[in-house]
């Protein structure tokens, strides 16, 4: 379901935050009415979070949270003050909240001093691991001589690529990388 807003923009201004609240509150009352409510609400974006956090749910929230804290406000900072400033702001939003994070890493940035969260708890990707290394093990390898690594993801500060290269940079082989879009 689509709210009939103009662009992802209006999202974060603070002049139609208030706006898009009621929007968004508009249609959940319609699906709730239509489908019953809600058993639990997931808000995985900082945009989204700041929306979402000044929302009233009758059913538990959770802030899923997927990337670096500290890296992230690094980046922001190089941007100039205000884009690390409207960041910050942004992350104050899981102040007092229920936060998901992806990884261990992740989660042990909640305990900077101005961001205390009411619980933070670390759910990894459900992959099995085992089973992958085997499957990567059956049929006909393209590249049997060398080294390699398959990286399948859109572009984005959020999928660490930093850390893509680091590994990369200790082979000697190829990279082989596919994202959904040829940007």
């Amino acid at each position: 379901t689509m709210l009939p807003i103009a662009n992802s923009k209006s999202l974060d201004s603070i002049f139609k935050r208030g706006q898009v609240i009621g929007l968004l509150q508009q249609k959940i009352a319609e699906l709730e009415q239509q489908q019953g409510p809600f058993s639990v609400v997931f808000s995985h974006l900082e945009v989204t979070n700041a929306i979402v956090a000044r929302m009233h749910f009758a059913c538990p929230v959770f802030y899923v949270h997927h990337n670096s804290i500290q890296q992230e406000l690094q980046c922001e900072k190089s941007r100039g003050p205000f884009k690390y400033f409207k960041f910050k702001q942004r992350l104050k939003a899981l102040k007092d909240k229920d936060v998901i994070c992806v990884s261990k890493g992740a989660a042990e940035e909640f305990t900077l001093p101005w961001l205390p969260v009411k619980s933070c708890r670390v759910i990894y990707n459900p992959f099995d691991a085992d089973d992958i290394i085997s499957q990567s093990y059956q049929g006909d390898n393209p590249f049997p001589d060398r080294p390699y690594i398959l990286h399948v993801a859109r572009l984005g500060r959020a999928k660490r690529h930093d850390r893509l290269f680091e590994a990369f940079a200790q082979l000697t082989g190829c990279l082989l990388y596919t994202s959904p879009s040829p940007r």
